[in-house]
C-alpha cells in the first residue's frame, strides 16, 4: 500500500506532484482503490475532479471517502457532483473574503505580511510606523536622485 501526500499544497490545482504519481501509479494496476478522508481532499477543482476521477475510475481504481458513506447509486452520483461543486464554491468564496481582508487592511495601513517596505517598521497593532533609522536612508536615496545622481553612484555613496 503506498501513501500519496501533498503536504500544504491546495487542491485548487493538479500540481501536486504526489496527486499525480498517484494518478499515474494507477495506470499500473497495482491497487484498486483511493482512500481519501473527504472527497474535497481529492480536488477543489471540479474539472480536474472529473478528469483525474474519470481517468481512475477507467484503470479500475475506485476514489473512496473515509467520512462521507455515498453509494454508487443515481443519487450518490449527484451527492457527489453536489459536493465537488460545493468545494470549489467554498475554495473560490474563500479566496475572494481573504483578498477582501487583505484589501481593507492594507486600505487601513494595516501590515498584511510578507516583507516589511525599507523606512517602515510595524508596531504592537500591526500598524506601519516609520523607522527613522532606516527611513534616513530612504531619505538619502530619494534626494540623491532627486538631485541628479546616479544608481551607481548612490549605491556606492557617491565614491565612484
Amino acid at each position: 500500500m503506498d501513501t500519496y501526500i501533498d503536504r500544504a499544497v491546495s487542491g485548487k490545482t493538479e500540481n501536486r506532484p504526489q496527486f499525480l504519481r498517484m494518478v499515474s501509479d494507477s495506470d499500473s494496476g497495482h491497487f484498486d482503490a483511493v482512500l481519501v478522508y473527504k472527497l474535497d481532499r481529492f480536488s477543489r477543482n471540479k474539472y480536474d475532479s472529473v478528469l483525474y476521477k474519470k481517468r481512475l475510475r477507467d484503470n479500475g481504481v475506485k476514489v473512496i471517502s473515509a467520512t462521507e458513506a455515498i453509494s454508487d447509486t443515481p443519487e450518490g452520483m449527484l451527492l457527489k457532483s453536489l459536493l465537488e461543486g460545493m468545494a470549489e464554491f467554498y475554495s473560490k468564496e474563500l479566496a475572494q473574503k481573504t483578498l477582501r481582508g487583505l484589501t481593507q487592511s492594507a486600505m487601513k495601513c494595516k501590515f498584511t505580511g510578507g516583507h516589511v517596505t525599507l523606512g517602515y517598521k510595524i508596531n504592537a497593532n500591526k500598524e506601519y510606523e516609520i523607522d527613522d533609522i532606516n527611513a534616513a536612508i530612504v531619505r538619502f536615496i530619494f534626494e540623491s536622485y532627486a538631485g541628479g545622481q546616479s544608481y551607481s553612484k548612490i549605491i556606492t555613496g557617491g565614491s565612484q
